[in-house]
């Protein structure tokens, strides 16, 4: 829904979007946001690949009970007709922050995983960024991975990778 939300609205532009593992496999997330980029009409929004797994390596802890085995609420919808690039989000993310820099605000909902190895590439890359927007944790409600934590939280970030 926030994707779809953020093709509608005027005041933003969306320039791409970057996957990564959370309430379903990276492998789903891509599927379902090049549908999404098809859907709202925007097919020809670059869609790049994170990694299937934390930086500290290991299966992650995916909660595709919250939203369905595939993350659209168990609907099998057909391929989209549109592909992934063939770029890592670290490298899409720094290219376009050093495109426009000081003027991208990224919202993250997903764990940090494509910041975290964004900022491993360079070391400029956070200085470069208007904002960093991030769904994640939860307060008053159980978390969706464990009792305490919510899917985008946590999972483990490092600087070593």
């Amino acid at each position: 829904m926030t994707i779809l939300m953020a093709f509608q609205t005027p005041e933003v532009e969306v320039i791409g979007l970057a996957t990564i593992f959370g309430n379903v496999t990276t492998k789903d997330a891509t599927r379902n946001a090049l549908l999404l980029c098809e859907a709202a009409g925007y097919p020809d929004v670059p869609v790049v690949e994170g990694r299937s797994e934390p930086l500290k390596r290991g299966e992650p802890r995916v909660a595709d009970f919250v939203h369905g085995s595939v993350g659209l609420g168990n609907l099998f919808l057909p391929s989209p007709n549109s592909k992934k690039i063939d770029k890592s989000p670290s490298e899409f993310l720094v290219e376009k922050v050093s495109e426009y820099p000081g003027e991208m605000s990224i919202l993250a909902l997903r764990p940090l995983t494509n910041l975290a190895l964004a900022v491993k590439r360079d070391s400029t890359f956070a200085s470069k960024v208007k904002r960093v927007v991030v769904l994640g944790d939860s307060f008053f409600a159980l978390g969706n991975i464990n009792p305490a934590a919510e899917a985008n939280s946590g999972h483990q970030h490092t600087s070593r990778g």
